[in-house]
């Protein structure tokens, strides 16, 4: 039985799902120059995430540091799931576009991307971590949800339809969406056995509200940002 904070958290994330379908990507068409600008700042959130799940490791009590660094074993290391790291997916994706290895390595976030990146990375380092982990692990409960509502599916069909992509070349949408719901699901017991107090609660809900509205920046800026190009 779902305790009434994830209950909570989960509305958290569907009233942002309600509000972020009205304007999302996948309304637009791709184009090469699009999905390329999409590919690098999407790995570089992906580089952004392994700083922030670093940075709630280090304030976290120990238990919760040894399901972080479960975590991000899949993560930086390798993920059973599809036998890779996450960002060497991401790379892949980017140079099936036909960027090359330096320009991906030497990608730099939109004005958008980097105060988000500097927002998230904020809250990691200074904020309670309860608050911190919540705010991280947002997203991944946000991701899952989306993809139990096929999103994540609609768009990988559209990059491969668009852009001539294949299955593998989209494996970083795949990875992501069979390991999302399972790293979500590591982070929910935490939430119930330390958010112990009305107070403490309030701050795992802060964390979770504060990471979207900043998440809402990043998919805006990448969207304007796209739909500039040709």
């Amino acid at each position: 039985m779902r305790s009434e904070l994830q209950e909570k958290l989960d509305q958290i994330c569907r009233e942002r799902i309600e509000e972020s379908q009205r304007a999302r990507m996948r309304d637009f068409p791709l184009t090469p120059a699009r999905g390329r600008l999409i590919a690098l700042q999407r790995a570089l959130f992906n580089k952004n995430r392994r700083d922030c799940w670093g940075a709630v490791q280090c304030s976290a009590p120990i238990e919760v540091k040894r399901v972080i660094w479960q975590h991000e074993q899949e993560e930086l290391i390798k993920d059973p799931r599809c036998g890779s790291d996450h960002y060497s997916l991401h790379v892949r994706r980017c140079m099936a576009l036909g960027l090359t290895r330096e320009e991906i390595e030497n990608a730099q976030p939109l004005p958008s991307s980097r105060s988000a990146f500097y927002a998230w990375l904020y809250v990691a380092r200074t904020k309670p971590w309860l608050q911190a982990l919540s705010s991280s692990s947002i997203l991944e409960r946000q991701a899952n949800m989306m993809s139990a509502m096929g999103e994540m599916r609609q768009n990988t069909e559209k990059w491969i339809k668009e852009l001539g992509l294949t299955e593998r070349d989209m494996e970083v949408h795949t990875a992501n969406e069979n390991a999302d719901g399972d790293h979500s699901d590591m982070m929910a017991g935490i939430f119930d056995k330390y958010a112990t107090t009305p107070e403490l609660e309030a701050l795992v809900l802060q964390g979770a509200r504060e990471s979207l509205e900043i998440n809402r920046t990043f998919s805006a800026g990448l969207r304007d940002a796209a739909l500039l190009l040709e």
